[in-house]
């Protein structure tokens, strides 16, 4: 392990211990990934009112008491399927089976009782999945995992791809798909982003989710930092009762992915000029080639013509004959990059109560799922495949009837190669994003033949979170929540190259000793092969940047009456940025662009919005207030200065120019979103 490396496992460790302590201090905290049900009772016969009915959800603890107008509401539900019972003296129990509860949305159950005529008897209704859901003033989707379990595919990607509207990570709006850092993608309602570049940060285990909640427009209040859309991915929390075990496994044996003739093959684009020996010898220009077949490959002046180069030179070391030059060309461009693994992708799920403990620890349970991906590349580079593993572990303990404590974390490690030149957060994961790598065929031999023309690149992705619900009553809970977050990167030339001279490539004829070149990284430019193109010498990318982030958010959710569902929240963040990226070329020194800064800039939020909810017309309205301050300085010059604005600007006076402190902004966001529905499969909203 690197110093770097074992530097910030120790500023984890640190920073969780003040993760814990903070919100020992702070109380109460959680956030929002639950819906409601609610709904009325009356007498099937009368139509009237039922006052004090109890409708309860079976199997848990969760129930409410009807109001004076036989109204109830039950709040702060898990998304999931349940079973809803109405119950009152002297009335036959109805039970409303497989009832959807979706995040952030009410599910309406309307029991008519009957009188008991029968002692035991009982009414069971199968509830019905609408269409169209009316309370929401959006568009939005939410997939079930029994749903999920039923599509073709084995990531929390796939199924959001299958999605209408949604194209790569991205929500369509207008005339065509919003960027990458448009979109929220949360964990429970936990923001999963790169604070670095603000995208979405995927690998979530499809078999931890319970539900995934997707929304376009008509945000509410309580979101932000987002322009397209919501991801909101709720995982499974794990049974106080008993074990589940998950696994999903894909794999896929190793084979080409490329089409046609390999470029390693001696008939390739790269080599047949070099090694046909209707050509080689004599030159494409000279050789038995026709015009058309010329065009169709690279120029070569011929290994004779080469020969006859080295040995009128002034340097005595080179001297090849034609053949001898060949071996070397041939030492040199040995790389095979034929695929020899398979690509897998692995998905591994399990949870239930903690042995022996559970029950003294208030049902302590728990869910965590582990995820492994690797993917060949279309050909090799410093590294030949991406390869990724994630877990989530979410640990559930009910404090007491009314008080529940969650621990949730996303752990991500990623190992792939860069694709920036100078340093920054870009790399190859796909098939298409190697294959977009390659430009003019001429120039791409040092790619294709020499291995560290890539840096290596290594990801890690943490976040933490720490949530509290209480239930201060029948209709009024508080949700908090304390995170932590980061996400360092790592890139780095691969092992410099061996220089020394021992490989005779003239077997039975001269020596001719050369060094182990193509493989390992070479730091100067100077170093190419016979056939004049560079041996690994453009690994120029270096990065050790590190982002975090701490967030504490306090939410209130009221039923106030039936119509009004009121909430309150209030957002603390603070980031750290540590910035170390650019680019070195010991034989080009000057010029070479590198960024290295620390920031620390917060913003506090406070937001608050009334669902308002009648029959035929429904409306969230919201205000969102937020204050934001980069916490620190900038430059306080003339807009007009030359000396900074202009090409007299030099990095050798950015010390001499004054700065001062940067004010803070405060940003008032109105939100409005109103629902009409017209039928039971259609709303304008």
């Amino acid at each position: 392990m690197s110093t770097s490396k074992h530097n910030h496992t120790k500023f984890h460790s640190k920073f969780l211990i003040l993760i814990l302590a903070v919100f020992i201090l702070a109380g109460q905290l959680f956030g929002a990934i639950t819906g409601k049900i609610a709904g009325r009772v009356t007498d099937i016969g009368t139509g009237e009112p039922l006052i004090g009915a109890n409708v309860v959800l079976t199997g848990t603890s969760m129930g409410a008491a009807t109001d004076f107008e036989g109204y109830y509401v039950i709040l702060n539900i898990s998304p999931g399927t349940y079973t809803v019972r109405a119950m009152m003296i002297g009335y036959a129990p109805v039970n409303y089976t497989d009832v959807r509860v979706n995040v952030d949305l009410t599910t309406t159950i309307d029991f008519g009782l009957q009188i008991e005529t029968i002692k035991g008897e009982e009414v069971v209704v199968i509830s019905d999945r609408k269409a169209i859901k009316q309370d929401v003033a959006s568009s939005q989707i939410n997939i079930s995992s029994d749903r999920i379990d039923d599509l073709p595919v084995t990531t929390v990607e796939g199924v959001i791809g299958l999605q209408a509207g949604v194209e790569n990570m991205k929500v369509r709006q207008g005339g065509g798909p919003g960027g990458e850092d448009e979109l929220a993608l949360m964990l429970d309602g936990i923001g999963l982003k790169d604070d670095r570049t603000g995208n979405p940060i995927s690998g979530i285990p499809l078999s931890s989710v319970q539900e995934i909640m997707i929304q376009s427009g008509g945000f509410n209040a309580e979101y932000s930092d987002l322009q397209s859309g919501i991801i909101n991915v709720i995982t499974k929390k794990g049974s106080a009762n008993k074990y589940n075990l998950n696994i999903n496994y894909r794999y896929s044996p190793a084979a080409a992915k490329h089409f046609g003739i390999s470029p390693y093959d001696p008939d390739s684009y790269y080599l047949k000029p070099y090694l046909d020996n209707d050509v080689c010898w004599a030159g494409t220009a000279n050789g038995t080639w026709d015009k058309y077949m010329q065009k169709q490959y690279p120029s070569f002046e011929g290994w004779n013509t080469v020969s006859e180069r080295l040995l009128s030179d002034n340097d005595p070391t080179n001297d090849l004959s034609p053949t001898g030059a060949q071996r070397l060309f041939l030492w040199e461009h040995r790389r095979q990059g034929d695929i020899t693994e398979p690509d897998y992708d692995i998905d591994i799920g399990f949870g239930g109560p903690f042995p022996v403990v559970s029950k003294e620890l208030g049902n302590l349970r728990f869910y965590s799922a582990y995820r492994g991906q690797q993917s060949m590349y279309l050909v090799p580079f410093s590294r030949d495949r991406y390869k990724e593993w994630s877990m989530t572990t979410q640990i559930t303990s009910d404090i007491s009837a009314n008080t529940q404590l969650t621990f949730s974390s996303f752990i991500k490690e990623t190992e792939t190669t860069n694709a920036d030149e100078i340093g920054g957060p870009t790399f190859f994961k796909s098939v298409w994003s190697v294959a977009d790598a390659f430009g003019a065929m001429t120039q791409e031999r040092s790619k294709v033949f020499h291995p560290s023309y890539w840096c290596l690149m290594d990801i890690s992705n943490r976040m933490y979170s720490l949530k509290m619900t209480n239930m201060l009553s029948a209709k009024a809970f508080v949700e908090s929540s304390v995170e932590y977050a980061s996400t360092e990167y790592f890139t780095r030339p691969m092992e410099e190259r061996d220089r020394e001279a021992r490989y005779d490539i003239l077997p039975g004829d001269a020596i001719y000793l050369v060094d182990e070149a193509p493989y390992g990284f070479e730091t100067s430019l100077a170093s190419k092969s016979i056939d004049g193109f560079m041996m690994g010498a453009k690994s120029n990318a270096r990065d050790s940047t590190i982002t975090s982030h701490l967030k504490f958010k306090v939410d209130l959710t009221n039923q106030i009456n039936r119509h009004n569902q009121v909430k309150i929240g209030v957002n603390f963040s603070y980031w750290v940025f540590k910035m170390n990226y650019g680019a070195i070329n010991p034989d080009l020194p000057a010029g070479r662009p590198w960024t290295k800064w620390e920031r620390n800039p917060y913003q506090i939020d406070v937001f608050i919005q009334d669902k308002i909810e009648f029959k035929g017309w429904i409306a969230t309205l919201g205000l969102r207030a937020e204050y934001v301050n980069p916490n620190g300085e900038w430059y306080d010059l003339d807009i007009y200065d030359a000396a900074f604005y202009s090409s007299q600007y030099s990095n050798d006076l950015e010390d001499t120019f004054p700065t001062e402190a940067i004010d803070g902004s405060l940003t008032l966001m109105p939100r409005v979103g109103i629902s009409h529905p017209i039928t039971e499969n259609s709303k304008f909203y």
